[in-house]
């Protein structure tokens, strides 16, 4: 699972890298994987029926897990410079390598998106 989310935040974190905007190129890219995991999480918590508002608001329990995810992955990725070892090692990659890496990103950030909208859409039909 770990290396999953590593070739994700490799994919961004190249991408980044290309806008010109060096600096935040890493906090951009763990922003972005934090909303898919944290919306992916969601939808999977709606697939298996947990209602959080039995415990708390809905708003408290995104937020909270928001932050979560959040200070996991900058644990994870930007504290202990992990980004640079993931980066040196993306270095050795071949081009067809990086390039699937770069899709899968693109594809993880417009799924982590989707996702919710088409399940929801496909609820709405289901039910009526």
């Amino acid at each position: 699972m770990m290396k999953t989310i590593d070739y994700l935040f490799t994919g961004l974190y190249r991408l980044l890298l290309k806008t010109g905007d060096k600096d935040i190129a890493e906090y951009s890219a763990l922003f972005l994987i934090t909303i898919g995991l944290t919306s992916n999480f969601f939808l999977l918590l709606r697939l298996l029926s947990f209602a959080p508002q039995k415990f708390m608001s809905a708003r408290e329990f995104g937020f909270l897990s928001f932050i979560l995810f959040a200070v996991i992955n900058y644990f994870y990725f930007i504290s202990g410079n992990r980004y640079k070892i993931l980066l040196e090692e993306a270095e050795i990659q071949s081009i067809e390598e990086k390039k699937i890496i770069r899709v899968i990103s693109i594809i993880f950030c417009i799924e982590s998106v989707a996702a919710p909208i088409i399940y929801s859409l496909i609820e709405d039909a289901i039910l009526k």
